[in-house]
Parts: structure tokens; C-alpha cells; sequence
């Protein structure tokens, strides 16, 4: 017998166990099912402003979402967006109009609730909603490119 051959035949197991415990390490990195990659850094980072002020407005977000006016146009907003995805044909449109409009409303009682409690937060909201603008912008030119 070639005595390659026979050297072969023990780096083979080995060569094969090695592929399958590194797919074995792979596949446990990759997030379970449902979770989507979330991710344990916290709060996302945007340009500017610090995790504190990040945490602050987090807690604020919470605190408004308690607010009679905010827990209302929230619901508005949910019954608008069901009855836009129930929607068929030509009030498609005019439903998802009336959802956009309704999410919008609910935002705009969310940072009035939000700056009400705590006014030095305006600067933080400003910075936010113009990295989410952008975020907004770029996925915006991604469907774009894949309409072309």
C-alpha cells in the first residue's frame, strides 16, 4: 500500500471532524429563530448625542407612552394600520393614508408628551429624528435600485 494513501486515511477523520465542529460553532453564533439579531450594546447610537442622553429619552419615551393622550392616538394608529392591511382595492390608498396620518399624530402626542416633561430633551429628539430621516432616506434609495 502507497504510504500517502495510508497517511491519508487518519487525516481524513481529523479533516472532517474539524469541518464539522467549526459549522457546529457557526451555526451557534447565528441568532435563534424570531430573534432577528438583536443585539445586547442598548440603545442605538446616533451622531451626537451620548448613551445617557440616549437612556434619558428612553426613560422619557416610556413615561409619555403612559399619558392618556399618547396611549389614545396610539390606539388610533394600531385600528388605522389594521384596517389598512384589511383594506382591498380602491380604499387601499385612502386606508393607508389615514394609517400614515394616524402614525403621525401619535408620534407628534408622543414628543409633545415627551418634551412636556423634560424640554431639555428638544435638542436630543432633533438629532434622533434627523439620523432616523436618514436612515429613512438611504432605505428609500435601496428600493429605488431594486425597482431599476
Amino acid at each position: 500500500m502507497n504510504p500517502k494513501l495510508k497517511n491519508m486515511k487518519f487525516k481524513f477523520p481529523a479533516l472532517l471532524l474539524a469541518m464539522l465542529l467549526a459549522a457546529g460553532v457557526v451555526q451557534a453564533a447565528k441568532p435563534a429563530k424570531g430573534e432577528k439579531g438583536k443585539s445586547e450594546q442598548g440603545p442605538a447610537s446616533v451622531p451626537g448625542v451620548s448613551e445617557d442622553e440616549m437612556k434619558k429619552l428612553g426613560d422619557a419615551r416610556k413615561a409619555a407612552q403612559e399619558v392618556p393622550a399618547v396611549k389614545d392616538a396610539k390606539a388610533a394608529a394600531e385600528a388605522a394600520r389594521e384596517k389598512a392591511k384589511a383594506a382591498e382595492g380602491d380604499a387601499k390608498e385612502a386606508a393607508v393614508k389615514a394609517a400614515m396620518e394616524a402614525g403621525k399624530a401619535f408620534h407628534d402626542a408622543e414628543k409633545a408628551a415627551i418634551l412636556k416633561a423634560d424640554p431639555s430633551l428638544e435638542a436630543v429628539l432633533a438629532k434622533v429624528e434627523e439620523a432616523m430621516k436618514a436612515k429613512g432616506e438611504g432605505k428609500e434609495k435601496g428600493k429605488k435600485k431594486k425597482a431599476k
